[in-house]
């Protein structure tokens, strides 16, 4: 309870002038936006701090709290302020009467010094450690835009072949990610040793005395330097692992791997003391931190080869994922080279959207690259020249993602409880406990596509549900001003994929058949959307990886697969371009709308990997209100 009529009778006064000052101070004056914010505080525990890291790294510093927090930097001491007057404990929360008298001298420190000379005081003195830290991510945020990218765009063309991860013996192929997210318990060591370039220093490590080239060291200083070549001063680098830590149990750091972010705050060039800031000022009730990392593509070290027109070359790869308008993040995204030292390079780029928990989405990222690698090695083996097809693509492309669903509909018991819907970092089960008829699905978007030196001349796409594939370009010969660019009405989409939605006249008429055949059920208008009945839920989409029983009900993981001919498009188009979103993105924009931010942000020179970061926050900013996650891939 919030009050205690005998120790702290008055107390409560305090906690809701606190809740309508930041009611004010946030704009959340209409009944939905304060309704929301009173469900996010109270899932925060009324931690000012906590609430703001889910915000933040949900809304990506949604433009509805600019100002607010520019009025709060101005005015040091007011955000410790209402820390304190929303204290769930009456006892330790303060009074009315001193909130005041504080407020007041807030106020009076301001007129009397001015804000500029108020906002000189130490953030971390007046506001605490986690706030001045987050107030600083804003001015990055905002500074740093698109304007980093180091060595990832276009630089893989230049560097030296490396051995490719096989085995002789059965040909056995290890996907390499080469965008991930990693999860870490804060109650122990991340096992990692990072740090940032010193520009100085040529080998990396440190020493100026000339390298034993029999000397251990010698592999990590060549695959340091290899990895780091081109980087620029402030940005951080895993230089080890330790062994039996975290990170070594999680078996995919190497060494050389960028992080790109930590949550959702970008590290950009900021260097070694600003991440050890950031990930150590983590809100006391975070159990887990998350870091966002790239890495150079190994299996690109090759030039293209010259004459090869409107072959789609991979020029740039880039991921983001948020959490959006929801608790907890049930997207997962894969973005992965593939390649076995034979003539068989393949990059592959997969969003997968969960919902009812992250057990489906989170099998499905795992499973799906590493099954697509047995199957490529499996066909290669008979092929004559070791070297896969198009059509060979395709069908490992549908193998692996069978396999994936039947392996996850294995995992579910009969009962309808998902074995993997536990996740033990965050503490929480997502799914499976309100209703037996309540299991974790995902849909799936994803494409590969050729990186081999004579580039591609197909994009195989495979869709299951309603996350999209588009495939976007300017027409060639379009105008080139921006003003002639708002009139022109020629579309940017060369290609996307169908949602699969229980509204659609195919989907309608597939379960129509159904009804007859099997038994599914049929769509029916709710809240204004179609929907299929599953037990004691309703489903606003008709195809997804679902466990047994919504799949009995129709809701099948049956995909659309479609070979898209990259030498036309090409041909037709400039600046092509992949981009894969879940469902949160189009909830706010339509495709047109994607296609033509992500190519003005390719225009100006933003990474594909900004360019993923910063769509996604755009989505964010429209308010979508489900995760958003977004892999685009740049092709020449």
């Amino acid at each position: 309870t919030f009050v205690r009529w005998d120790r702290a009778p008055l107390n409560f006064d305090s906690f809701s002038c606190a809740l309508i000052f930041c009611q004010l101070l946030f704009n959340l004056l209409d009944e939905r936006t304060d309704a929301a914010f009173h469900q996010q505080l109270e899932f925060s525990k009324y931690d000012l701090d906590t609430w703001l890291d889910r915000e933040f790294e949900s809304t990506m510093i949604p433009a509805g709290l600019d100002d607010a927090f520019v009025y709060l930097a101005e005015r040091p001491g007011l955000w410790r302020l209402l820390r304190d007057m929303l204290d769930s404990d009456p006892e330790k929360r303060t009074s009315s009467i001193s909130a005041l008298r504080r407020f007041d001298g807030i106020l009076a420190s301001v007129e009397e010094k001015g804000a500029d000379a108020a906002a000189k005081t130490s953030p971390e003195d007046a506001d605490g450690e986690f706030f001045a830290s987050f107030l600083r991510s804003i001015d990055l945020y905002e500074t740093k835009g698109g304007a980093e990218g180091g060595a990832e765009e276009g630089a893989e063309a230049k560097e030296e072949k490396v051995a490719t991860t096989t085995t002789a013996e059965d040909d056995f192929i290890v996907p390499r990610p080469l965008h991930y997210v990693a999860a870490f318990d804060r109650t122990y060591p991340l096992g990692l040793v990072l740090s940032e370039i010193d520009p100085e220093d040529e080998d990396g490590d440190g020493d100026d005395e000339d390298e034993d080239e029999d000397d251990p060291g010698a592999d990590f200083l060549a695959a340091w330097t290899t990895a780091t070549r081109g980087s620029k001063p402030g940005e951080v680098y895993v230089k080890g692992i330790t062994e039996g830590g975290q990170a070594d149990e999680m078996g995919i750091f190497e060494i050389g791997d960028r992080l790109r972010a930590v949550g959702e705050v970008p590290v950009f060039d900021n260097g070694f003391e600003f991440v050890v800031d950031m990930i150590g000022n983590q809100p006391r009730s975070a159990k887990s931190v998350k870091l966002h990392f790239d890495r150079r593509s190994t299996g690109r070290a090759h030039k293209y080869r010259e004459g090869a027109a409107h072959k789609g070359k991979v020029v740039g790869q880039g991921a983001w994922s948020t959490v959006g308008g929801r608790k907890a993040q049930e997207d997962a995204f894969v973005l992965h080279e593939i390649h076995d030292g034979k003539a068989n390079d393949v990059l592959m780029a997969a969003v997968f959207d969960g919902h009812g928990g992250a057990a489906a989405s989170s099998t499905a990222s795992q499973l799906m690259p590493s099954l697509f690698a047995a199957e490529l090695a499996t066909i290669t083996s008979t092929s004559t020249d070791n070297k896969a097809s198009s059509s060979d693509l395709r069908t490992v492309l549908e193998n692996s993602w069978d396999i994936t669903c039947d392996a996850y509909r294995g995992g579910c018991s009969n009962n309808e409880e998902c074995v993997a819907d536990y996740d033990p970092r965050e503490g929480i089960v997502l799914a499976s406990m309100t209703s037996k008829d309540l299991v974790a699905g995902t849909t799936a978007a994803a494409a590969v596509l050729s990186v081999s030196e004579e580039g591609a001349d197909t994009l195989t796409v495979l869709n299951c549900g309603d996350s999209r594939t588009l495939l976007v370009g300017r027409v060639r010969g379009a105008p080139q001003e921006e003003e002639d660019r708002l009139r022109n009405k020629e579309s940017v989409v060369h290609f996307s994929t169908r949602d699969h939605s229980p509204s659609d006249e195919l989907e309608i008429e597939r379960l129509r058949n159904g009804w007859l055949a099997k038994g599914y059920s049929q769509p029916k208008r709710s809240l204004n959307r179609f929907r299929i009945p599953v037990g004691d839920y309703s489903y606003a989409l008709s195809r997804s990886l679902e466990g047994p029983l919504a799949t009995s009900c129709g809701i099948v993981s049956d995909p659309d697969v479609t070979d898209v001919d990259l030498v036309e498009m090409l041909s037709e188009r400039e600046d092509g371009t992949i981009v894969i979103a879940s469902d949160g993105m189009f909830e706010v924009m339509d495709n047109e709308q994607v296609g033509r931010e992500v190519l003005k942000m390719r225009e100006k020179g933003m990474t594909a990997n900004d360019a993923a970061k910063y769509i996604c926050r755009m989505a964010n900013e429209k308010g979508t209100s489900d995760n958003v996650s977004a892999v685009i891939v740049y092709l020449d």
